[in-house]
């Protein structure tokens, strides 16, 4: 709606004839749609402490007259994630010397320390 858009990629590991598309750092598939286009609904994998800002977009997109969007944009909210230095550094994560020593290393996509999909 904005113009702008994320980079997508398809996941593979999906039941026969589903299409699931993920944001990705990595490279974007050309075939990919714009940001909730023709979407059922598009679900929002975020942070709990970032409720209220979901709820502030959809508002927003409700009073900009886009309702049907935003009851299709769903906020699926989750705790905290964290990983021991093992499992982070087994995942490919490099860590400094004083995180290798931390009982556990918090994700932050902001830190570019995010679950990857294997795919």
């Amino acid at each position: 709606m904005l113009g702008k858009d994320f980079k997508y990629a398809k996941w593979k590991d999906t039941p026969e004839g589903e299409t699931v598309w993920y944001t990705t750092s990595g490279e974007a598939d050309p075939g990919a749609p714009h940001f909730g286009e023709a979407a059922q609904a598009v679900y929002n994998v975020i942070d709990a402490r970032q409720s209220y800002l979901q709820d502030v977009v959809a508002a927003g997109l409700a009073a900009l007259g886009h309702k049907e969007q935003a009851e299709k944009s769903i906020h699926l909210s989750y705790a905290f994630v964290v990983l021991t230095p093992r499992c982070a550094a087994e995942m490919g994560y490099e860590l400094s010397a004083e995180d290798a020593k931390r009982p556990f290393i918090d994700m932050s996509g902001r830190k570019g320390l995010e679950l990857r999909p294997t795919i």
